[in-house]
């Protein structure tokens, strides 16, 4: 499972935004992390306290996690890529996936 979460402490998550370009900003920050491009290219899109989840490795946030991803891809790992094969989003559940643990 892979979840990228903001949330802001004691503020209600209300998305009223157009959810192309709400898609278009988390591709672009999944494109980013995945690529290399570090903090500097994720910082835009997220906030400095962002929060990360992932069942294979112990980093929790967004900062240490863009910047570890950049430091495999400019040396262990850096002739691989990556193919999405299928992206959705579920307006139904909205942002109640900050409560899943």
């Amino acid at each position: 499972k892979f979840y990228l979460v903001h949330t802001v402490p004691n503020k209600p998550q209300i998305f009223n935004c157009n959810m192309s370009a709400f898609l278009d900003s988390a591709n672009q920050l999944f494109e980013n992390c995945e690529t290399g491009k570090g903090w500097e290219g994720c910082k835009d899109f997220c906030t400095e306290d962002a929060t990360f989840e992932c069942t294979q490795i112990p980093i929790k946030d967004m900062n240490n996690y863009a910047e570890w991803m950049k430091g495999l891809l400019s040396g262990p790992i850096s002739e691989s890529s990556y193919e999405v094969l299928s992206c959705t989003y579920n307006e139904t559940q909205g942002n109640e996936w900050k409560n899943k643990k």
